[in-house]
């Protein structure tokens, strides 16, 4: 009896710990908008809106995941700084490499 209870402790614990872990990941929607670069900058399509606090992006055939300002839960993801230009004004964005142990994509 005493074993079947450590069994069924041990899998709840296993099972909350998973739970956990995939609610710490940062949601990404939707699909990357690829960035194009010129002189020495980045630029957004035409259009281009800003729907959350973060911008899906792929630069120079890399999905990234890019922020304003540096993220420090993020801090062993390798992150790419770049100058980016939106709506005539250029902002420096931090921009994560897109990794699954991260981020969660959703449609």
């Amino acid at each position: 009896m005493k074993t079947m209870t450590l069994k069924i402790a041990f899998l709840f614990l296993m099972m909350f710990s998973i739970t956990s872990f995939a609610d710490d990941k940062i949601t990404i929607t939707g699909e990357p908008v690829v960035l194009e670069h010129h002189d020495n900058v980045y630029h957004v399509p035409t259009g281009y809106t800003v729907t959350h606090d973060y911008h899906y992006v792929t630069v120079d055939g890399t999905n990234r995941v890019c922020y304003l300002e540096k993220k420090p839960t993020l801090e062993t993801v390798n992150v790419m700084p770049i100058n980016v230009v939106v709506d005539g004004s250029t902002h420096e964005w931090y921009c994560y490499e897109y990794n699954p142990q991260f981020f969660a994509i959703t449609p």
